[in-house]
This record gives structure tokens, C-alpha cells and sequence, in this order.
């Protein structure tokens, strides 16, 4: 049996303590908190939500659908030429990225009509989402640098 002084014990137990340190660290991954922000959202989707590709394709299908259809009794029509040209989703973001053509109407009353046209679709697709945000792009564009 091999016995060991009190200060090789306390070597061994400070080597044993840094070995299993630097395995930890070793595992985790860098630039990431070790512990998540109380205010954090979740970051694993619940098994009820859409996947963001099929929610993609959903909301295009509905944007397509409100550009070729009449304006409601009351609504300026979205302008003659006015294409989506991609969908994104990020967390609670919703970015619709639309030709040029979307702003002939100017950007008063009209537009925002078009707008809600373009949006009010969207609202049942992203029903189990929370504080949805919309940002428009005009062709890649953020919306403010053509107001």
C-alpha cells in the first residue's frame, strides 16, 4: 500500500482538481455564456411549431396570394409589378423582401394600405409566435433608406 504526505496529497488533489477544470472547459463551447440569461428565450423549438422552412414557404404562398388578389372594399390596390422576392425568419422577425415596385403608390396612405394587404395573411401563419416584428426590405434594401 503506498501512503502519501499530506503535501503530495494536496499536489495530487490540486493536479486531479486542474485536469478535470481543463476538460470542462475543453468541452464547452467558446463565446458562449455558461449559464443562459433568466431573460433568454428558449432556444428548442416545441414539437406543435412549424418548422421556419415550412413557414417560409407558408408565408410566400400567402404574400402571392394577397399580391394577385383584389384589394378589399376600401384598400388602395398593391402597385402592378410588385413581387416578393424572399422570406426570412429570425426568432420573432419576419423579413419580407419586395421589388421596387411595391413603393409607385408613393409611401403615404396607399402604401400602407398595400402593406396590410401584404401582412394581414401572414398573422394566422405566425399565430404561436410571439411580439411578431415585420421588417421590409425593398430589394435587399431596408425599407427606411426610400422613405
Amino acid at each position: 500500500m503506498v501512503t502519501f504526505t499530506p503535501s503530495q496529497r494536496n499536489r495530487f488533489q490540486l493536479v486531479v482538481t486542474c485536469v478535470l477544470f481543463c476538460t470542462i472547459v475543453a468541452s464547452c463551447k467558446h463565446n458562449e455564456p455558461l449559464q443562459k440569461p433568466l431573460d433568454a428565450a428558449p432556444t428548442t423549438a416545441i414539437s406543435t411549431q412549424i418548422p421556419p422552412a415550412s413557414r417560409e414557404a407558408k408565408i410566400t404562398a400567402a404574400v402571392e396570394r394577397a399580391i394577385a388578389a383584389a384589394p378589399p372594399a376600401g384598400y388602395a390596390a398593391i402597385p402592378v409589378g410588385t413581387k416578393l422576392l424572399g422570406v426570412e425568419i429570425f426568432a420573432s422577425k419576419i423579413r419580407l423582401n419586395f421589388t421596387k415596385a411595391l413603393l409607385l403608390n408613393g409611401t403615404g396612405h396607399k402604401f400602407e394600405d398595400a402593406v396590410k394587404q401584404l401582412t394581414n395573411p401572414i398573422s394566422d401563419i405566425v399565430a404561436d409566435m410571439a411580439n411578431v416584428e415585420y421588417q421590409l426590405l425593398i430589394e435587399g434594401k431596408p425599407l427606411a433608406e426610400f422613405l
